[in-house]
């Protein structure tokens, strides 16, 4: 049998140890509890494969319990087999099943865990596995946590890696509005605004570079950007953001703007020749654009 002793708390644990464990938690009334703390006290010097031992012990105990269950079972067989042989209908009447015997006979604690019998009289199959179950299930989870903690700890390291951080960068890049034409809903629409933009000498009708290189020129550029997107041209994605607008400028105007100018340039009335976007027609273009 078993001893009334579970093992003190220490880092390394034998196999004997490990099965008075299992044996205690299924008497133990605050479960979770106690299984947090065998986690913390144990775990990290004997592994989580411990649980491999807690759950072979429990289903250990299963097997006993269903000894004289599957006996009485064989008995009910028996029975049937010889009224068969002797031509007779056996009464079944009473024939159990196993699950309604797992679920209501009790087997003597004293009998298996003399230590504990004063907490129990009986145990039942049902009542073991439901605590192995619980236990497999922390077991799991915790395992799924550990997981979990070493990929981030890995995903931490690589976004630490030059490599990484490029790829990222590009691929941030490739999702930002780079280009006007990106912006606009409608590529029709885009092609048109560029066309008054240019009757009024502002741009080239052709490369769109950007042909008004007086006095404050960045800043109707900055001003034409969020003017456009005041009169509703821009998709659901909004206003650009200040890093896109410098792209913006670059890549469709050949302009190079500083963050502090988008930041305080505001929207005028300079490109009011620019009507809303409901006032222009939508026809089928290919985007000018690939990139």
């Amino acid at each position: 049998m078993i001893s009334d002793n579970t093992p003190t708390p220490n880092l390394w644990l034998e196999d004997k140890d490990i099965i008075e464990l299992a044996n205690s938690l299924l008497f133990e009334h605050r479960l979770s509890e106690r299984l947090e703390h065998i986690y913390k006290t144990y775990v990290p010097a004997n592994g989580i494969k411990m649980f491999d031992i807690i759950n072979a012990r429990l289903e250990a105990v299963k097997n006993e319990i269903d000894q004289p269950l599957m006996e009485e079972l064989n008995g009910w067989n028996k029975y049937i087999e010889q009224e068969s042989i002797a031509g007779r209908t056996a009464d079944t009447s009473g024939l159990p099943k196993l699950a309604e015997l797992r679920r209501d006979n009790g087997y003597p604690v004293h009998s298996l865990f003399p230590a504990y019998h004063r907490k129990m009289s009986h145990i039942t199959w049902y009542y073991v596995e439901e605590r192995r179950f619980e236990i497999e299930v922390f077991r799991i989870k915790k395992e799924a946590d550990n997981y979990k903690q070493r990929i981030n700890a890995v995903l931490e390291q690589i976004s630490e890696e030059p490599a990484f951080k490029n790829t990222i960068d590009q691929a941030s890049t490739l999702r930002k509005r780079n280009t006007l034409e990106k912006c606009f809903e409608h590529t029709s629409k885009y092609i048109s605004v560029i066309g008054l933009i240019a009757e009024h000498g502002y741009c080239d009708p052709l490369t769109c570079i950007w042909k008004d290189r007086g006095s404050g020129y960045k800043g109707l550029v900055v001003e034409l950007i969020k003017y456009l997107h005041s009169k509703g041209f821009y998709g659901k994605e909004g206003m650009p953001k200040n890093d896109e607008i410098v792209l913006i400028a670059k890549n469709t105007f050949d302009v190079d703007l500083g963050k502090d100018t988008v930041k305080k340039v505001g929207i005028g009335q300079t490109f009011a020749f620019i009507g809303p976007a409901s006032t222009f027609k939508i026809h089928q273009i290919p985007r000018l654009h690939s990139v």
